[in-house]
């Protein structure tokens, strides 16, 4: 008799935990409030992240911190009535991202993370959704030498580590994956 379970959450987390309980044969009912990948998932682009290797720290600096408040930022964004509800995870949040605690959960998160492509393959190879997936990477460009300076450096320490594959492009060799029309 196979078990029955409920997933709350219809987007890439709560139907990956449901492919895989299908796989070991429970019966699997996915519960949203939304159409499937319309919440948290929805402005995820996409991406299988196999480089993103480190968590994303809680910002502790003061200069980051009044950045984030106009709640104008791309990358950090926040309902203000939602705060207060979330006061608890957000102190977990902060402190597991003080530099001591942070250094013992990168390699945890890492392994993990490591295993995205692998895992992702069968789920896309039984959704039929190989001709979606571009396994092409992206692009990052950097205004200033010293970003990029920067930017190499985790690269390289997250190749070293973890496997993490990147390439330096040049202006000549962008150009030649990207020529402008």
């Amino acid at each position: 008799m196979a078990r029955q379970t409920v997933v709350l959450g219809a987007g890439m987390v709560g139907v990956s935990i449901a492919w895989h309980l299908r796989q070991r044969g429970h019966d699997v009912t996915i519960v949203d409030r939304q159409q499937p990948g319309r919440e948290t998932s929805f402005g995820n682009a996409g991406i299988i992240q196999r480089e993103a290797v480190r968590p994303y720290p809680f910002p502790r600096d003061v200069k980051t911190l009044l950045s984030v408040l106009p709640n104008r930022r791309v990358d950090i964004r926040y309902r203000p009535a939602g705060m207060v509800n979330a006061a608890s995870p957000l102190l977990r949040y902060w402190m597991n991202s003080a530099p001591k605690a942070y250094q013992k959960i990168v390699p945890e998160y890492a392994s993990l993370i490591q295993l995205s492509l692998k895992t992702h393959g069968p789920m896309i190879e039984a959704a039929g959704a190989e001709h979606l997936v571009r396994r092409q990477g992206w692009l990052e460009l950097y205004r200033t030498s010293e970003k990029l300076a920067a930017r190499l450096k985790d690269a390289e320490e997250a190749r070293r580590l973890y496997g993490v594959q990147f390439e330096q492009l040049d202006r000549a060799a962008l150009a030649e994956k990207e020529p402008s029309e």
